[in-house]
């Protein structure tokens, strides 16, 4: 390892505010290109050599993104995976979750099952308002099918609007939504790396983390991407048996396209590799904090979950092995192409809101305690 590098302990602090104070963490955005760049020179410091991969895709500029009613309006974001209105938007008589015509308003959640939203989508209506977040700020959803948008198009607006729209849905008012937007060809990046194994029969190992989300995703990413780091300098430490490949993707919050990139590059790879580790949303996240782990393998789930809850504060935080729900995440992708993996994926307050910031959303102490369970799971794995 470099001489340049303190021991990774004494340097996740520095990662995940750094992370933090660039910006706003969108895919194929200036802050998003910059990043990649900050980070492969992080891995470059270690003595790898970063790579720096590139996929197109058609960015989405918003314009304008508003609902107008009686008596004012109230500004709001795309779905990303719904159709634009245009700048002259689309009008229509605001209606409850079970509209069949007009505009529906549907109350959700940033992330997970969204029953009311999906049923709102399936029908022919003229827009849906989604109302979503925290007080005054939209926590957006993520946009599996970003890359063929489908159904109505959709604003999603923060919870302090929703006394507004059910007054305008008890009034049956007429109401206008705007979603406008350029799409701006660009290209993101993913962030690879490798290890060799001193076997390279042996099936290889992958650890991968997404790096891309909305607003500053603080405590959403930054855990995940100070605990990929630990694992690479763990590995430079005592050089792994097994061959281990490192990627940190754009594009989670669009259908996760970094990954699917990536893969696309090695289609081989998913049912190749003897295990993907995925470090995903929200570890070390202030409490009240909830790390899910979920493997192919049930018994290694509950082995690692059991290493995380000694070493994390049970007072502030629980770990759940193979909790009830699918699979979240990039690991769905890799369940789904047949591959093995092992998945940390966490639980935050600030989810997709734009307070999801350093210091005041991250427990420091609970990203190290994650990260030392992490640094040691890479060495068992790459040589077991």
């Amino acid at each position: 390892m470099s001489a340049r590098i303190a021991p990774w302990a004494d340097r996740l602090a520095d990662v995940i505010s750094a992370y933090d104070a660039q910006g706003w963490h969108r895919t194929g955005s200036a802050v998003d290109t910059a990043s990649a760049e900050w980070l492969a020179g992080l891995v470059g410091e270690t003595g790898l050599e970063p790579r720096l991969e590139d996929f197109p895709l058609d960015r989405i500029d918003v314009e304008d993104a508003r609902v107008c009613f009686p008596g004012g309006e109230i500004a709001g974001v795309p779905l990303f995976d719904a159709p634009l209105t245009g700048e002259d938007g689309v009008q229509g008589q605001a209606g409850g979750e079970d509209a069949t015509a007009g505009i529906a308003v549907i109350e959700t959640s940033p992330a997970g099952d969204a029953p009311a939203l999906e049923a709102a989508r399936a029908r022919d209506l003229t827009a849906v308002i989604a109302v979503t977040g925290g007080d005054d700020d939209v926590a957006p959803r993520n946009a599996p099918a970003f890359a063929s948008p489908g159904g109505p198009p959709v604003i999603q607006v923060p919870p302090a609007a929703l006394p507004a729209f059910q007054s305008a849905v008890r009034d049956a008012a007429t109401v206008r939504v705007v979603t406008a937007a350029q799409r701006t060809r660009v290209d993101a990046w993913n962030v690879v790396a490798d290890i060799p194994g001193s076997e390279p029969h042996l099936k290889p190992l992958v650890v991968m983390t997404p790096r891309s989300g909305w607003w500053y995703c603080a405590s959403e990413r930054g855990g995940g991407l100070a605990c990929w780091l630990a694992a690479m300098e763990s590995l430079l430490l005592a050089p792994p048996a097994r061959t281990v490949h490192f990627v940190a993707t754009s594009g989670h919050e669009l259908g996760h396209l970094g990954l699917e990139d990536y893969i696309e590059r090695r289609l081989e790879l998913p049912v190749e590799a003897n295990m993907w580790l995925h470090l995903g949303a929200n570890i070390g996240a202030q409490a009240p904090g909830r790390l899910a782990v979920r493997a192919a393998d049930p018994t290694l789930a509950e082995r690692v979950a059991e290493h995380l809850a000694a070493e994390r504060d049970s007072a502030t935080t629980e770990t759940l092995a193979s909790p009830p729900g699918p699979v979240a995440g990039e690991a769905a992708d890799i369940a789904d192409h047949g591959g093995r993996f092992l998945s940390l994926v966490g639980g935050n307050d600030r989810f997709h809101l734009p307070s999801d910031r350093w210091p005041g959303a991250v427990a420091e102490a609970d990203v190290a305690a994650v990260a030392r369970v992490i640094a040691h799971l890479v060495q068992e794995l790459a040589n077991g």
